[in-house]
C-alpha cells in the first residue's frame, strides 16, 4: 500500500500537530513494513519528518504563493494531481483542522485533533474564523475516515460536521517516551 502524507500545517515539526506527524510516521514505518510512505512538504522541513528513515521518501514541494494561504491553494490544486501521479492508494491528513483538499483521486483519513476555534472567543483573526466556521466542515465530510484525539472532539465533529460516528475514529495521543520519562522517585520526594 503506498500512503501519501503531505505535512503542511504541522509547523515545521514544533508544535503538537508536527509532534504528532513525526511519531505517526515513525510508527508506520516501523510497525507497517508493507506501507511505503511517501512525505510532501517544503523541502526545508521534510527531514524533520522523515528522520532519515529509508523506508520513507521525500516529495519537495515549494507552494507556488507562500504562506498559509499558499499551502490551501497547493491542497484544492495541486495535491489531487500529485496523488494521481504516485499513484497513492490512501492520502493521510495529520494537520486535518489546518489543511484539507476538496478532492483527491483515492481515499483519505485525516486527523481533526480540535474544533476548540469554534469554541474559544476571538482565537484566531476574522478571514481564519470564516474558514473554520464555513469552509472546514465541507472539507472534513468530504474525508473517507476521520480520526481524531478524544471522544470529545470526536462529539464535536459529528455536530458541526454532521458526520456519523462511524465515520469518526478516537485515538487517544499517547506520551513520547524519547522525550518524557519518568525521573528518580527518591529525587522527587526532596522537591516536594
Amino acid at each position: 500500500m503506498r500512503i501519501g502524507v503531505p505535512v503542511f500545517g504541522c509547523d515545521s515539526g514544533r508544535s503538537g500537530i508536527g509532534r504528532y506527524a513525526i511519531r505517526m510516521l515513525e510508527g508506520l514505518a516501523r510497525l507497517a513494513p508493507d506501507i511505503s510512505l511517501d512525505v510532501v512538504g517544503r523541502p526545508d522541513e521534510l527531514s524533520t519528518f522523515t528522520q532519515g528513515n529509508p523506508r520513507i521518501r521525500e516529495i519537495p514541494i515549494d507552494p507556488v504563493v507562500p504562506g498559509a494561504l499558499g499551502e490551501l491553494l497547493w491542497f484544492q490544486t495541486r495535491l489531487p494531481a500529485l496523488a494521481r501521479r504516485e499513484s497513492w492508494d490512501l492520502a493521510f491528513l495529520p494537520a486535518g483542522n489546518r489543511r484539507l483538499p476538496m478532492w483527491l483521486p483515492c481515499p483519505s483519513v485525516g486527523t481533526v485533533h480540535d474544533l476548540a476555534a469554534l469554541h474559544v472567543r476571538d482565537k484566531y483573526d476574522g478571514a481564519r474564523m470564516v474558514y473554520i466556521r464555513s469552509v472546514l466542515p465541507r472539507l472534513i465530510r468530504r474525508l473517507s475516515k476521520v480520526l481524531t484525539v478524544s471522544e470529545c472532539s470526536c462529539k464535536d465533529i459529528a455536530s458541526v460536521t454532521g458526520i456519523t460516528r462511524e465515520r469518526i475514529g478516537v485515538i487517544p495521543n499517547g506520551v513520547d517516551l524519547q522525550t518524557f520519562t519518568p525521573g528518580d522517585r527518591s529525587e522527587a520526594r526532596l522537591n516536594i
